[in-house]
């Protein structure tokens, strides 16, 4: 009830800023429900004492007085109604609330003591009737905080609960003297709400909300923040879905289909601080902006103490839910600087929370009074962990999207504004948080970045590049970017490197993490601890660490098994660091350099050829199931790929990492087919090669089996991509009764980077893009660029498309991107079998949303036409019937026969 005689919560100011944090607008606005206001009597105090004690008959029989004439009689008829109601009365019952609602009343007061009521009768029958005694206490308890939240909790619920009781005793022989101190047991609050670490000043200051396992104020306020309501909503949905929600948990990876359910759900968020797991142990830890509860459920898992605070009560509700079996971790409903603790934690983190205190926090500087807040929440010896996007990181430069709706290249620009998220450089953030108080700062690197980090680098490992060398680990993560770039500006896998050997890792890495010191520190991170690496999109017993450590003048790697409670021992091990660079490092290189060629890339193939010749196995007798080939290689060689094979400065080869054994030797073929297929398909961006067919990934791994000596028939697919799939599932922790594939695999096209010269003067990209049933738009993630060549000859291309999760919709070509003639004598669309399912007849009426283009066909034929291009971006909607739609599958092709003539760029 909002008419408590508790003083007003002034901490409980409304919002007035709008977010434009990622894809939701956090509008917030001024409350406007009434609310029925206490006035200190006589009257009132009897009125308020029979509510919280339950004693309906006096408190009906208030309705006597004049209650028209009190300056709370909104409040007097809603207590009235509910007395009624409880009593039968519900003739007078509708009366009052008639007049209640007439006073100013809100029918949310009404619901909320009427509501109260049927938990109160619940507790008398389970009470009465069938004699289950916690039962009865816990909907006692749901009364109370029904209608009275957060309002002296403890007394209330006894008082009510004592003399509810005390009613029965002369009609029942129920012993309900074991009752009411049930409630007030020790074990209490461990049986229906989380444990603590301050339950004193958590009970007066906030009231456990049951229906959804959130610590709550009385008074409400909007907070509006989030990631779209249906987003999160099916986040709850599946952690409600699952019986094992921990951070390892197999069942979750099924969940994560997009973007935001990854990042919420996924283990690898957990990377983040998996290098100072050793702090948190019997840590008392105050997480500030805990989101949907990814790192809180972390913090729990590695022993902490974890008070969670977020703003949202949706996503609060999400966080305990992700918690919800964790005594030792509490979720706090409120603003993150008016909890009302101080100087009581070991640990306090800001994870991707500092870069919207402008939007959320009225404060003339709100980022400088989040980060004193903050520490007046630590103990003098406290620990700040700050995570946060760098506004210089490399892959900003190279054209990456800031994720927090700013715009493309807004940090590097300097273009934050006052009412927008914000980011900072290394250096400007240190100088922050001397200004704030703390004594120093120990920064660490995540990569790609610290949301779904596969690489730590500790402050040991970037300090001197001349004694260890990074770059083929920096170079396997941007792969691993979940939020990648459609169209980067160069190549971040070359570039990285450079970076490194220059020492500017620390100022242009993508995110940053700070451990920021309250007081001065005799210790400094330990210079012998270089890098933590852990394999990414892992869950269950597959997912390993790997810690690179200086031992002497060594490096050493110590390989083990990220989930405690694994009993698989072959991850536990100790292995000398061997450098040099990655064999698919050095194919990087050579795609990065216009006009590469095929040559170059046999060239580079030869020598992942011939370290595998040196292990071939002579074969005795072939595996059952397997055909007979010509070469063999031991079982725990299926790992032998490009990105496990370093390449000394001598030109030495040595097979590194080879986790997976199979029970059985395996052939050569499928190892270069598995190995060439991960190489090709994880460049993330190419240059133009010589020959513009060369940007077909398909295409380049056809050429370079047939130069290894194979041409698989269809018989080896069936056999070899099962096989491959198997293995990827049960590296990723995946477990599901999906069907194997048996078809070849479709790989689509490289992304060519569009800068000044990258195309040769008579190449012109098409695109074909696609939408699904519940795409409102076309976009550039759904869509397969291809070149081709305007040079006066007939081409054919072949574009594979592969089956999304919903039932395609429509189509759209962009025939080129400049003016042209392009005559097609061909445009269809063909199953996995090549047999068409449909084809253009040529017919316009078959084409809607034309832009850009005007069209010629002569009368006196009927197998091409001509469509003349009359800007940079000609296209066409194609109108194909739905059921031809429903048949396009994995393995679907669009097939375009086209002449093109376009003057030189």
């Amino acid at each position: 009830m909002t008419g408590e005689s508790m003083p007003p919560d002034n901490n409980q100011k409304n919002l007035t800023k709008t977010s434009r944090a990622k894809s939701s607008q956090a509008i917030v606005v001024k409350k406007t429900e009434p609310q029925i206001i206490s006035v200190d009597s006589v009257f009132s105090q009897q009125l308020k004492l029979h509510w919280q004690l339950g004693d309906w008959s006096a408190l009906e029989r208030l309705s006597d007085q004049n209650i028209e004439a009190r300056d709370n009689r909104a409040e007097c008829a809603v207590y009235i109604t509910a007395a009624c109601f409880q009593l039968g009365l519900l003739e007078k019952a509708a009366f009052f609330k008639s007049l209640a609602i007439q006073w100013g009343a809100s029918r949310k007061d009404l619901s909320r003591v009427l509501i109260s009521g049927v938990y109160n009768n619940l507790a008398l029958a389970f009470t009465l009737v069938l004699d289950k005694p916690n039962k009865a206490l816990q909907h006692f308890i749901t009364a109370a905080q029904v209608a009275m939240p957060g309002v002296a909790m403890s007394a209330i619920i006894k008082a009510r609960t004592d003399h509810q009781l005390s009613l029965l005793r002369s009609h029942s022989s129920v012993d309900v003297k074991t009752l009411i101190p049930t409630a007030f047991s020790p074990n209490y609050q461990s049986i229906i709400e989380p444990e603590t670490l301050d339950a004193e000043v958590i009970s007066h200051h906030y009231f456990f909300d049951k229906a959804i396992k959130v610590w709550r104020r009385t008074a409400q306020y909007d907070f509006t923040y989030n990631d779209g309501d249906e987003i999160e909503q099916r986040l709850l949905s599946a952690l409600k879905l699952c019986d094992d929600v921990s951070v390892l948990s197999k069942e979750l990876l099924a969940h994560q289909i997009d973007w935001a359910s990854e990042y919420h759900l996924s283990s690898d968020r957990a990377n983040l601080l998996r290098p100072f797991s050793d702090i948190f142990k019997n840590a008392n830890v105050l997480e500030l902006g805990c989101g949907c509860g990814a790192i809180t459920r972390y913090l729990g898992e590695s022993g902490a103490s974890v008070i969670a605070v977020e703003g949202s009560q949706q996503r609060a509700t999400i966080a305990a839910e992700r918690c919800r079996e964790l005594t030792n971790v509490s979720v706090i409903l409120d603003k993150i600087e008016q909890i009302p603790f101080s100087k009581q934690f070991d640990v306090v983190t800001l994870i991707g929370v500092l870069e919207y205190s402008r939007i959320y926090v009225d404060a003339e500087d709100p980022i400088q009074h989040i980060l004193e807040k903050a520490r007046s929440y630590l103990k003098p010896n406290g620990v700040l962990i700050v995570a946060i996007e760098n506004q210089l990181g490399l892959k900003y430069f190279a054209g990456a999207p800031e994720d927090h709706g700013v715009g493309v290249m807004a940090g590097i620009n300097d273009l934050y504004q006052a009412d927008t998220a914000v980011t900072f450089g290394k250096q400007e953030l240190e100088r922050r948080f001397l200004k704030a108080g703390f004594s120093k700062s120990d920064t660490y690197l995540a990569f790609p970045d610290y949301k779904l980090p596969c690489l730590m680098v500790h402050p040991g490992g970037y300090n001197d590049p001349t004694k260890f060398d990074l770059s083929n680990l920096l170079s396997g993560t941007v792969f691993y970017d979940r939020q990648g770039i459609s169209n980067p500006l160069f190549s971040l896998e070359n570039c990285w490197p450079l970076i490194y050997r220059n020492g500017l890792l620390a100022d242009m890495a993508n995110s940053h993490l700070f451990l920021v010191h309250n007081e001065e520190v005799l210790t400094t991170p330990s210079n012998t601890l270089l890098a933590s690496y852990y394999s990414p999109k892992r869950a269950g017993d597959t997912a390993q660490s790997l810690i690179f450590y200086k031992d002497g003048n060594d490096i050493r790697i110590k390989r083990t098994n990220v989930n405690r409670n694994s009993t698989d021992q072959q991850l536990s091990q100790d292995e000398k660091y061997v450098s040099g660079t990655l064999h698919s490092q050095l194919l990087n290189r050579i795609v990065q350099k216009p006009g590469w060629t095929l040559i170059d890339i046999k060239r580079w193939l030869q020598q992942w050829l011939d370290a595998l010749d040196k292990v071939v196995v002579t074969s005795t007798s072939v595996p059952q199931g397997w055909p007979s080939c010509d070469k063999w290689l031991p079982e725990h060689y299926i790992d032998a790929i490009p990105r496990n094979l370093i390449i000394s400065e001598n030109g030495h080869a040595t097979f590194i990492d080879l986790e997976w054994t199979q029970n059985h030797i395996l052939p050569m073929s499928l190892v270069l087919y598995r190995g060439l297929a991960i190489t090709l398909g994880t460049t993330t961006s190419i240059a133009m090669p010589a020959d513009p067919e060369m940007i077909q990934r398909q295409k380049v791994l056809n050429i370079l089996m047939e130069y290894c000596g194979y041409s698989l028939t269809a018989e080896e697919y069936r056999l070899f991509i099962p096989f491959m799939e198997k293995l990827s599932r049960k590296a990723s922790g995946i477990e599901n009764e999906k069907p194997y594939s048996t078809q070849e695999l479709v790989i689509p096209p490289f992304t060519v980077r569009k800068t000044i010269g990258v195309y040769q003067d008579n190449s012109v990209c098409l695109t074909l893009y696609w939408r699904g049933k519940d795409d409102a738009s076309f976009c550039e993630e759904n869509s397969i660029k291809h070149l081709y060549s305007a040079n006066g000859t007939r081409q054919t291309i072949s574009i594979g498309i592969s089956k999304q999760d919903n039932t395609y919709s429509r189509f759209r070509l962009d025939i080129a991107d400049r003016p042209g003639c392009y005559k097609v004598t061909k445009l269809a669309f063909s199953d996995s079998d090549d047999v068409v399912l449909w084809q253009w007849d040529f017919n316009l009426s078959q084409l809607t949303n034309i832009g850009g283009l005007s069209f010629y066909k002569s009368q006196s034929t009927t197998d091409d036409i001509c469509l003349m291009g009359e800007d940079h971006d000609p296209q066409f909607e194609l109108e194909i019937p739905e059921h031809v739609l429903d048949k396009l599958t994995f393995g679907s092709n669009m097939l375009l026969e086209v002449t093109a003539y376009c003057e030189n760029k």
